[in-house]
């Protein structure tokens, strides 16, 4: 009786307890960014579950020495198994349902980043870069809309979870935090705007539909004010690309500040603006020795030194066009690809990292490759990267031989690629092959099956499309006639 009394006691001050507990700390929802879908749908899943379950049995069985060791690691990897299956399957529905897959790869792979600066408000030319200042500026301009002040919002509901609720009384809005405020900003960046120092009214807004359309039509006359006999313009959306050819630098520069003038009359006759900061000279030889250029004055922008390369469209183009600032831009590219093939290989399926390959290390791999693969040192750097990424993916270990694997995962090697688009190229181009017939009728052992090799004079020839397509062409009719003989 005295034990009946004791519990019954208990039960009455416990319950007293959690009243008074929860009135002064009521339990809220509490937003996080750091929700992780691996370990929910760990938690969700009945075979997880039943695995634990069936695990914590056979533990307590080991205790009681019932069952040997050995059973209990074999039960407890199948459970890492089951749990790195589930891992696996989440990952690649993550992945392939994300409207940008290659950012979502790097987000499976990385921590989460870290967050971004706060955001500063002017508001009359007083600048408020206070976090929760900002935060309440927005909240009470949000509460206007409701008809209720922003210092009352907290005191009514200081527990609302939905952004917008309904209450007996009034219609209320839950505050800003200055988190929200920074995340809406990060979100907008780049998405509407115009370029900085231009006129809004003459700006097109970033992200339209209509906005590359209408540029490509005011821009549509300038490629035909800038070509010439010696000069030639190449135009591909904003990128514009003016080519100048002469006899010396000096012809060359006289020109370029010839045309840059009457540039500058159609920008300013289309109320645009030039980014000079983009803007470059670059002298191209096919000499050995540097060529020594003095600064050019180009109209009203200034002075400018001449580089050493330029971008175009993708690819970075030396002075001597030999394509090693374009490699050494590329190879930390596809080193930080390896890297995430590393770890894609761990926490996602065979085909997602085929996926991750094909898209993020062979796009970049042979873009280009035209022009820069016929030089040797070039195909073998990036080469020796590809064989690092087909190691990573069939687990083999870095000094192991790739022949087997390449064929396992039916890669082309990139020396393979090359050959393939440039003869793939030169088929295309059909008018090609016409200049390179053997113009006699002399029954020779060749004549018939070859192509003539193009005659030349400069050993940077040896490195062009055409002198290579005709090469490996030549190449493949006689080792299939030798293998047919």
């Amino acid at each position: 009786m005295m034990l009946e009394g004791v519990d019954a006691q208990f039960d009455a001050f416990f319950r007293k307890f959690l009243v008074i507990f929860e009135e002064h700390f009521p339990m809220r929802k509490i937003f996080s960014n750091n929700f992780d879908p691996v370990r929910n749908a760990i938690n969700k899943s009945p075979a997880v579950a039943a695995s634990r379950e069936e695990l914590c049995e056979t533990r307590a069985h080991l205790r009681s020495n019932v069952i040997s060791r050995s059973i209990y690691r074999k039960k407890l990897k199948a459970h890492s198994l089951l749990l790195k299956d589930i891992r696996k399957s989440v990952n690649d529905a993550r992945i392939y349902q994300s409207s940008n897959p290659t950012n979502e790869m790097w987000k499976v792979i990385r921590p989460p980043a870290r967050a971004a600066p706060n955001v500063r408000l002017s508001i009359g030319g007083e600048l408020i870069d206070d976090p929760q200042s900002v935060a309440d500026i927005f909240s009470a301009h949000f509460g206007s809309f409701t008809g209720t002040p922003a210092g009352q919002q907290r005191a009514v509901h200081p527990d609302a979870a939905s952004s917008v609720g309904i209450s007996l009384k009034t219609f209320f809005v839950r505050p800003v935090t200055p988190h929200e405020v920074v995340s809406t900003c990060a979100a907008m960046k780049n998405t509407y705007g115009s370029p900085e120092g231009v006129p809004e009214q003459r700006s097109v807004p970033q992200g339209s539909l209509l906005g590359p359309i209408l540029f490509l039509i005011l821009v549509n006359d300038l490629p035909s004010l800038l070509q010439g006999e010696s000069t030639k313009v190449i135009n591909y959306a904003d990128d514009t690309n003016f080519l100048a050819r002469g006899g010396s630098i000096g012809d060359c520069v006289s020109q370029v500040q010839l045309k840059y003038e009457l540039l500058e009359t159609w920008i300013s006759a289309n109320e645009l603006q030039l980014n000079t900061s983009k803007t470059k000279l670059v002298v191209y030889s096919s000499g050995r020795r540097d060529i020594l250029t003095a600064p050019v004055l180009l109209g009203s922008a200034g002075v400018f030194n001449f580089s050493g390369s330029a971008d175009f469209l993708g690819l970075e183009v030396d002075c001597r066009l030999s394509f090693r600032a374009h490699i050494g831009s590329i190879i930390p590219k596809l080193g930080s690809v390896c890297y995430c093939l590393r770890r894609l290989r761990v926490v996602s399926s065979r085909g997602t990292l085929m996926s991750a390959y094909y898209g993020l290390f062979l796009s970049r791999a042979r873009y280009g490759i035209l022009f820069w693969g016929a030089a040797h040192n070039n195909l073998s750097a990036i080469f020796k990267l590809q064989k690092r990424a087909v190691r990573i993916m069939a687990g083999a270990s870095p000094s192991s031989s790739c022949r087997g694997v390449f064929r396992r995962l039916a890669i082309l090697t990139l020396p393979s690629l090359y050959v393939l688009e440039t003869v793939a190229f030169f088929r295309k181009h059909r008018s090609m092959e016409g200049h390179f017939d053997f113009d006699h009728e002399h029954d020779t052992r060749y004549g018939g099956t070859l192509l003539r090799t193009p005659s030349h004079h400069l050993e940077l020839y040896k490195k062009s499309v055409e002198f290579n397509a005709v090469r490996l062409i030549n190449h493949i009719v006689l080792y299939f006639k030798n293998e047919l003989a």
